[in-house]
């Protein structure tokens, strides 16, 4: 994915989701972004336009600590090069 890391969509994937299955792809950035919009207090309502710049910096900061968490528990991921 261009902006997220792999450890990043698949832990932001199951917490949003609440579920320990993955996608057979990966999200497209318009979902990751508003997923991770949704865990700083977007609500993507019908009606509702883009998530804005306050609820995709509170998203992050809990993206953050959301995947060193998944990082942890599962040891045989690898970080990357």
């Amino acid at each position: 994915m261009l902006f997220f890391e792999e450890a990043e969509w698949k832990a932001l994937h199951i917490f949003v989701n609440k579920t320990p299955l993955l996608p057979d792809r990966e999200p497209t950035l318009r979902d990751a972004i508003r997923m991770t919009a949704s865990l700083g207090g977007f609500l993507g309502r019908k009606g509702d336009k883009e998530p804005g710049t306050t609820a995709l910096w509170r998203g992050l900061q809990r993206l953050h600590d959301i995947t060193a968490t998944y990082r942890l528990l599962v040891p045989h991921l690898k970080s990357g090069p």
